[in-house]
C-alpha cells in the first residue's frame, strides 16, 4: 500500500521525468505560454469591452486582424514554420535572414495595401485615410513580423521556456496601455496598446537570442538540409499559411462587412476564446515538428504523446464552453453573453475536430509535404468563408459558428486517414 505522501509525489515525479524529454519540455513551455497569453488576452479584452464602446471594439479588432493578415501575406508564418523545422548550426545567419525577409516583405505588402485604400478599388480602410495612420499601420505590420518570429527562434533552439515570459510581459504591457489610453484616445487606444509593447520588447528579446541562445545552439549538431531546401519549404508552405491566416483574420472583416461593427465585437470575443483553445494543439504541434524532424524514428511515439496531452487539456475546456457559455462570456458584459452564447457552443464543437487537422499539418511539415498543407488549408478557407457568408444571411452570428463547425468536421474527416497512414509508416 502506498502512503498518501507517495500518491501526492507521483505527479511530481512524472512531471520531472517529462521535463527531461525535450519534446515535453518544449511542449509544456508552449502550453504555459498558451495559458499566460490566453489569460492576459481575456483580461485585455474584458477591459476593452468594459472601457470602450462595442463599435470601437469591433473596428479595432478588425484593424488588428488586418495587421496580422498583412504579416501573413509577408510570409511570417511560413518563415516561422521553417525556423522551427530547420534551424541549423548556422542559426545566427538564418535568423538574421529570416528577420530581414519578413520585415522587408511586411513593409512591401503594407505599402501595397495603403496604396490600394487610396484608390477607388473598394479596399476597406480600418484606421482612416490619414497618411500618419496608414504609416502607423505599416509599421505595426513590420514590428509584428519580427516579434512573431522570435517565438519560432526560441522554440527551434529548444528554449521555449523563454516564450511565456516574453509574451507575459507583452500581455501585461498591453493591458496597462489599454487603460492609460482610454481617456486619451478611445478611437485608437486598443490598436496602439496592442502594437506598442511588441516594439518595446524587440531589443531585449533579440539581445538574449543572439548573444546567448543562438551561440549555444550552434554547437548542438548538424541539420539535414541546406539553404535551397529551406527556401523550397518556405515557398511551398507559404500558400497554406496565407489560407490559414485568411481563415482567421479575414473572418472578422467578413462579419463587419455583412453584419456591422457591433456584431463583430459580439463575434470576435467568442472567436478569440476558441482560438486560444486551438493554440493548445498548435503549440504542441510545433514541439512535435521540432522533435519529429530531429528523430523521425520516434515520430509515431511523439505524435501519440502529443495526442494524449491535447485530449487531456482541450476536452475539459470544450465541455465548460458547451455547458456554461453565458457564464464565460458574462465577464465581458451581459450583452456579450446574450449575443454570443450559442455562437460559442458551435465554435467549441468545431475546435475538437480542428485539433486533428492541426496535428496533420505538423506531421506533414516533418515529412516536408507542404503541398498537402496548402491544399487542405485552401479547402478549409473556401468552405469556411463561403458557408459563413451564406449562413450569416439567415442565421446571423450563429451562421458563422455553424459554418465553422461544418468546415472543421469535414476537413478533419478527410485528413484523418492520412494521419493514421503517416503514423503507421513512421
Amino acid at each position: 500500500m502506498r502512503s498518501p505522501v507517495g500518491w501526492a509525489n507521483t505527479p511530481l515525479r512524472r512531471l520531472r521525468s517529462d521535463l527531461k524529454d525535450p519534446l515535453l519540455r518544449n511542449g509544456y513551455a508552449l502550453l504555459v505560454n498558451v495559458g499566460v497569453t490566453s489569460l492576459l488576452g481575456f483580461l485585455y479584452w474584458i477591459v476593452a469591452a468594459r472601457t470602450y464602446t462595442p463599435v470601437h471594439v469591433g473596428l479595432s479588432s478588425t484593424a488588428i486582424a488586418v495587421v496580422q493578415f498583412l504579416a501573413g501575406l509577408a510570409g511570417q508564418p511560413s518563415i516561422a514554420n521553417a525556423l522551427t523545422r530547420f534551424l541549423p548550426p548556422a542559426a545566427t545567419r538564418l535568423t538574421l535572414r529570416a528577420y530581414g525577409v519578413a520585415a522587408g516583405a511586411g513593409a512591401l505588402v503594407s505599402a501595397l495595401y495603403i496604396g490600394a485604400t487610396h484608390l477607388p478599388l473598394g479596399v476597406p480602410v480600418v484606421l482612416g485615410q490619414s497618411w500618419i495612420l496608414a504609416l502607423a499601420l505599416g509599421a505595426s505590420v513590420v514590428v509584428w513580423c519580427v516579434f512573431a518570429l522570435q517565438d519560432a527562434v526560441l522554440t527551434g533552439v529548444r528554449q521555449a521556456v523563454w516564450v511565456p515570459l516574453e509574451n507575459g510581459l507583452y500581455g501585461i504591457g498591453k493591458i496597462v496601455l489599454l487603460v492609460a489610453l482610454a481617456p486619451v484616445t478611445p478611437e485608437y487606444g486598443i490598436v496602439v496598446s496592442w502594437a506598442l509593447p511588441a516594439l518595446v520588447l524587440l531589443p531585449p528579446v533579440n539581445l538574449l537570442i543572439f548573444r546567448r541562445l543562438l551561440r549555444r545552439h550552434a554547437t548542438a549538431g548538424e541539420g539535414d538540409h541546406d539553404g535551397r531546401t529551406v527556401t523550397r519549404f518556405i515557398g511551398g508552405d507559404y500558400l497554406g499559411s496565407i489560407f490559414a491566416l485568411a481563415a482567421v483574420d479575414l473572418l472578422p472583416v467578413l462579419v463587419v462587412a455583412r453584419l456591422g461593427p457591433a456584431a463583430t465585437a459580439y463575434f470576435y470575443l467568442p472567436f478569440l476564446i476558441v482560438y486560444s483553445v486551438e493554440l493548445v494543439a498548435v503549440n504542441l504541434g510545433v514541439s512535435l515538428t521540432v522533435e519529429g524532424a530531429l528523430d523521425r524514428s520516434r515520430l509515431a511515439e511523439v505524435a501519440a504523446s502529443v495526442f494524449r496531452r491535447i485530449a487531456a487539456l482541450v476536452v475539459p475546456v470544450v465541455l465548460v464552453l458547451l455547458l456554461v457559455p453565458g457564464l464565460v462570456l458574462s465577464v465581458y458584459g451581459p450583452a456579450y453573453a446574450e449575443q454570443g452564447s450559442d455562437l460559442l457552443r458551435l465554435l467549441a464543437l468545431g475546435v475538437l475536430a480542428k485539433t486533428v487537422t492541426t496535428i496533420s499539418f505538423s506531421l506533414a511539415r516533418v515529412e516536408r509535404r507542404v503541398a498537402r498543407i496548402a491544399l487542405v488549408q485552401g479547402v478549409l478557407f473556401v468552405l469556411l468563408m463561403g458557408l459563413a457568408w451564406v449562413l450569416m444571411g439567415t442565421m446571423g452570428l450563429n451562421g458563422v459558428g455553424l459554418a465553422y463547425l461544418i468546415t472543421q468536421v469535414v476537413v478533419a474527416a478527410a485528413v484523418l486517414p492520412v494521419v493514421l497512414r503517416t503514423l503507421r509508416r513512421a
